[in-house]
């Protein structure tokens, strides 16, 4: 798990998940999966950098806006 919930109630959030990241997840994402394929992955994931959000890219989100034809719900 990872956000803001879980960066404050970290330990509420484990009796519910096997990790729990707390911070910023896209710098500690790429170490979560290698943990993860090595198998030591940890409880509670705590990476502390500095990361600038305004050098991510904007994510695409007309692809989640389309618009559905009323009678058929298909895309248009």
């Amino acid at each position: 798990m990872g956000g803001i919930f879980p960066s404050f109630m970290a330990e509420e959030c484990l009796k519910h998940a096997d990790s729990v990241t707390i911070g910023e997840g896209e710098p500690t994402w790429p170490h979560i999966v290698a943990d993860a394929r090595n198998g030591t992955l940890k409880r509670n994931i705590q990476r502390r950098c500095s990361f600038d959000l305004s050098s991510m890219k904007i994510p695409r989100r007309e692809i989640f806006y389309q618009k559905k034809t009323p009678m058929t719900g298909t895309k248009t």
